[in-house]
């Protein structure tokens, strides 16, 4: 005996299904017939959802309790993670002191270089002074014991880094040099041909430019 397959596109229903059943008709007779698919399809697509199924299944596991050995473990490496980083921390604020103290010692140093930077101008005027008399005197002795003092005082301050600027004969540069006059010369433009009042630095620093004649 033998029933007409249900028609293209419809769903059975519970009652026609167990119907089917008792009269011998099994799913694969009429699954081609309802779908369109072929065995081979119909076998591929009921693996599929075999194995997806199966992967629910182990999805849905729960994870077994960890034991105590695997929870220290996992406490010791977040601890040993802290520890890094605060011992990184730490090397970072040392390196920042470390070179805060370096600066605040060449600012120090920076200090005490031209700490006595007025006193040392001041003595500069004396040293003119010397210079003057030095030309203005007639008395050989006298000239003598003038340069023996400007000499003295020239040495001490010497070696508190004043330095004097050299000028004659050299190109003028106004970094250095302060030009009084120019006059008409064989000599190149800009060139310094008579040095008026000396110039000085102190520890590399200017602290008064060469007065100077240059050649126009």
């Amino acid at each position: 005996m033998s029933f007409p397959l249900p028609p293209p596109l419809s769903f059975r229903t519970p009652d026609v299904a167990r119907g089917q059943a008792r009269c011998g008709i099994q799913k694969r007779d009429w699954i081609p017939a309802f779908t369109g698919m072929t065995e081979k399809e119909i076998r591929m697509t009921e693996n599929t959802m075999e194995e997806n199924k199966k992967q629910n299944i182990e999805e849905t596991k729960p994870e077994p309790p960890k034991s105590e050995t695997d929870l220290l473990k996992e406490q010791i490496a977040k601890l040993e993670k802290e520890k890094d980083e605060y011992l990184n921390g730490w090397k970072r604020a040392k390196a920042d002191y470390i070179n805060l103290q370096k600066d605040e010692l060449k600012r120090m140093e920076e200090i005490m270089k031209f700490a006595n930077a007025d006193i040392i101008k001041d003595l500069l005027l004396v040293l003119d002074s010397f210079e003057l008399s030095m030309l203005a005197t007639k008395d050989p002795e006298a000239r003598k014991g003038i340069e023996i003092i400007y000499s003295q005082l020239e040495k001490i301050l010497n070696k508190q880094g004043l330095e004097k600027i050299k000028a004659l004969g050299e190109k003028f540069d106004p970094a250095l040099h302060e030009a009084m006059l120019q006059e008409e010369s064989d000599k190149e433009s800009g060139t310094i041909l008579e040095e008026m009042v000396k110039g000085w630095k102190l520890n590399g620093k200017v602290i008064r430019p060469t007065k100077v004649k240059i050649a126009r």
